[in-house]
């Protein structure tokens, strides 16, 4: 039995699903919300088997909900345990959500407690540690990959003095990639994107003010974006043409799907290099973002731990979906 951890509007889950079928593959589903909802399970954390008696997932071709002992999980894919939207309620609940925040919480920790060998895309504890930025750049250049220079600080003195030796420059959230409209959170103001300016521009907006927090990197002059999905055995390199993008948007994410995309060879040489990051991170898969230079050059800009892959398997028409399923059943 292969788990997927998955919500059930989840694109990508499903496609993994139905490939995992196509393979004569059992699998099940299930997420932290149907916990949250309702769903039964009780839990001796200090047994050998968890004590899960009862753990219940929609399984692929039989009706409702089964339930499943934990011996009979091969493997899990921690995909998406929750909406977006449920992390709010999940991390602050009001009175009557305080059930449904709690059995999520249950049920985190409990997928948490698996051996990380039942991960063969990522543990969810590898996963939130692999997603560090600021550590992801380090780990990037010990690799030996070209990264972009960058300051992270709220001292507008030290973020001039580094703007101004660029000639341009690019702003991206650290981490949060939403602004809610007021302290409810009931309406989304704005997505955040990552945004190129010139360096004057910056420069005008850090004088005078008193603190400012930013992310700003070194601008790359780029002709194109690789989005690379790495798996146990096997890397996918999606070359996305960006040299038509409107000035001062490197962010290709709005326009994705007007896009050209191209599945690539990558050399060898790159390929250890990015094996080789995955071994400092931690990770047995990651999902990276390289910006390419007129001269060929790959400049490192993030690895998503748990990415998203669908859209390029639409576009192009890899089988991405297929490479994952069979990394989760290890063929």
């Amino acid at each position: 039995m292969v788990l997927l951890v998955s919500t059930e509007d989840d694109e990508h889950g499903r496609a993994v699903g139905e490939r995992l079928s196509a393979m004569g593959r059992r699998w099940g589903r299930v997420s932290a919300m149907e916990v949250g909802s309702g769903l039964g399970y009780a839990i001796d954390p200090l047994a050998a088997d968890f004590g899960v008696s009862r753990w219940c997932v929609a399984v692929a071709g039989e009706a409702g909900a089964v339930e499943i002992g934990v011996e009979e999980i091969e493997s899990i894919y921690w995909r998406r345990p929750i909406r977006s939207g449920e992390a709010l309620m999940e991390s602050h609940p009001c009175a009557e959500e305080l059930s449904s925040a709690e059995g999520m919480a249950a049920f985190r920790q409990a997928m948490a407690c698996f051996e990380r060998s039942k991960f063969p895309l990522g543990h969810p504890d590898a996963i939130r540690e692999a997603d560090n930025k600021l550590k992801q750049l380090r780990l990037a250049r010990k690799a030996g990959f070209e990264v972009p220079e960058t300051r992270v600080g709220n001292e507008p003195g030290e973020l001039a003095a580094f703007v101004a030796r660029h000639e341009f420059c690019v702003v991206k959230p650290l981490k949060h990639g939403v602004v809610f409209e007021g302290t409810n959170r009931s309406e989304v103001a704005t997505s955040l994107w990552c945004r190129e300016f010139p360096s004057a521009v910056l420069l005008e907006h850090l004088k005078g003010a008193k603190s400012v927090q930013m992310l700003v990197q070194q601008a790359v002059k780029k002709v194109e974006d690789w989005r690379i999905t790495v798996l146990p055995g096997r890397t996918i390199c999606c070359r996305i043409d960006t040299s038509r993008l409107p000035d001062g948007e490197p962010d290709w994410r709005k326009r994705t799907m007007e896009l050209t995309h191209q599945i690539i060879e990558v050399s060898a040489a790159f390929e250890g290099k990015l094996r080789r990051y995955l071994e400092l991170i931690d990770m047995p898969a990651g999902y990276f973002d390289f910006a390419v230079t007129a001269e060929g050059v790959p400049i490192f800009l993030e690895m998503n731990p748990n990415g998203q892959w669908l859209w390029m398997e639409q576009l192009t028409g890899y089988p991405i979906s297929e490479a994952i399923a069979k990394a989760l059943v290890r063929i």
